[in-house]
């Protein structure tokens, strides 16, 4: 049986995304499932750079889209968001605009790290995690 890349970054981008989520031990008390069921916002690959558009990508676009998406899971009052990797394309800079949308999140805003988000300076690649959150 072959199985195509496609599935296999999907299964894998789901295993991440909740391998990333912090454990917490839920009591009975914090669970209604018949008044608030658990809802769960995910974006991939932002991909923002401050760079001109090259081919099918329009980097600058990704702080509008991610706005929106932030807008969005804020109206449907969404537990919690993911992001499956490559918040930024390159530069170290380019976390700061993407954080600054994130900062407008409603819910918390989790991460698992895609291979952009390493393309930083050398010097600066052992803090990726922490600059988005991750422990």
């Amino acid at each position: 049986m072959r199985i195509s890349r496609r599935t296999i970054l999907k299964q894998t981008g789901c295993a991440l995304a909740a391998a990333s989520v912090p454990y917490q031990r839920v009591s009975a008390s914090m669970v209604n499932t018949k008044e608030s069921p658990l809802t769960i916002g995910i974006v991939a690959d932002p991909q923002y750079a401050d760079i001109p558009t090259l081919g099918t990508r329009h980097y600058r676009q990704s702080i509008r889209k991610l706005t929106d998406a932030v807008e969005h899971f804020n109206e449907q009052r969404v537990g919690m968001a993911v992001n499956l990797g490559d918040l930024i394309d390159r530069d170290w800079d380019s976390f700061e605009a993407m954080k600054s949308v994130l900062s407008k999140a409603a819910q918390p805003f989790y991460h698992v790290l895609g291979n952009h988000d390493f393309e930083v300076q050398e010097a600066k690649l052992r803090e990726v995690p922490e600059r988005v959150g991750i422990p």
